[in-house]
Order: C-alpha cells, then sequence, then structure tokens
C-alpha cells in the first residue's frame, strides 16, 4: 500500500508582516482535501548569510529529502524573487532532483507575481526538479482576506496540484 504523497510548502519571504503567508492555509487546505502530508518550511526559520555554505540543518533538509513534491509561494519584489529564498535554494544537495514543484507567485501589483515565478524557473532546472503547469498567479494580494475565494485563484490551484499530484506519484515510483 502507498503512503500518502509528502507535501513541502516553502513560504519564500522572510519579511515580517509580508502578505504571501496569507497563501499557505489555502494551499495546506488544497493538500489536506488530498490526504496528502504537508509541512511548512518557512525561510525566516533558517536564517541564513551570504557567506554560510552549508546546506541547512538537518531537521530541514531531511524535511526536504522526504518530501514528494513542493509548493514554492515566492512574493515578487523588485522583479525578481527574494534572496534569502534563492540562498536556501543554492544550498540544496539533490533534494529537489525528480520531484514536482508547483508555483504560486504573489504581488501587490497586477501581474500575480509572475516575474518572480519566472526567474525561479531556471534555479529549479539547475535542481532537477520539475516545474508544474499552471503556476498560480496572485496580484493584489495585499486586498484579499483568503487569495483562493477568487475563482480564478481558486481554479489555477486546482489544476496545478492535480499535476503535482500526477508527477509526484509517477516520479515517486521511478525514484523508487
Amino acid at each position: 500500500m502507498n503512503h500518502p504523497l509528502e507535501l513541502v510548502v516553502i513560504l519564500g519571504t522572510a519579511r515580517e508582516g509580508n502578505q504571501s503567508s496569507k497563501v499557505v492555509p489555502g494551499i495546506v487546505d488544497a493538500a489536506a482535501d488530498r490526504d496528502w502530508k504537508t509541512t511548512v518550511i518557512e525561510v525566516s526559520d533558517h536564517p541564513q548569510s551570504a557567506t554560510d555554505t552549508h546546506a541547512g540543518d538537518d531537521p530541514f533538509r531531511s524535511q526536504m529529502a522526504t518530501a514528494d513534491a513542493f509548493v514554492i509561494i515566492a512574493p515578487e519584489y523588485n522583479h525578481s524573487f527574494p534572496g534569502e529564498l534563492k540562498m536556501l535554494l543554492d544550498r540544496q544537495q539533490g533534494e529537489f532532483a525528480h520531484k514536482p514543484v508547483g508555483l504560486v507567485g504573489v504581488s501587490a501589483g497586477g501581474h500575480g507575481g509572475i516575474r518572480a515565478v519566472e526567474g525561479l524557473l531556471p534555479v529549479l532546472y539547475t535542481l532537477r526538479a520539475v516545474s508544474v503547469l499552471p503556476q498560480v498567479l496572485i496580484g493584489g494580494v495585499h486586498e484579499l482576506e483568503d487569495p483562493f475565494s477568487v475563482e480564478r485563484h481558486a481554479r489555477q490551484l486546482g489544476a496545478m496540484f492535480g499535476e503535482l499530484e500526477f508527477y509526484a506519484e509517477a516520479l515517486r515510483a521511478a525514484r523508487s
């Protein structure tokens, strides 16, 4: 019997008072609807310096290693994703390889974080991760109490989870 899929959700900002955290409950709920085991990791819980050469602490790395899939919540700051998220990803040592990643872009502006999402793609390719479509793009997040109460966002999330599930099951079997 297969064990439930394990999802790691990464909140990719360490800014206090960030709007991206509004997205986390909807993603956790979508995973729970599919009976997935979910772990939420916030980059702010894993402080790093620009000169740190370690791949992260052991509990963090073990959570990443056992994941079947990832969702990265990437706010758009100055047309890109946060530096602390890049440092976290740069320190990985194979934990993302051959695993699907769903991307959720978040911004105050109307483009929904697409530039942050596009900036993550080459990084994910280098990590040998499989980026799935559709991406979830949430613009005007500061005006939304629940971003997934917007039908378009809920539809994107459902479609993204369908792809994550397909690839997570196929790639878990291939990694075995």
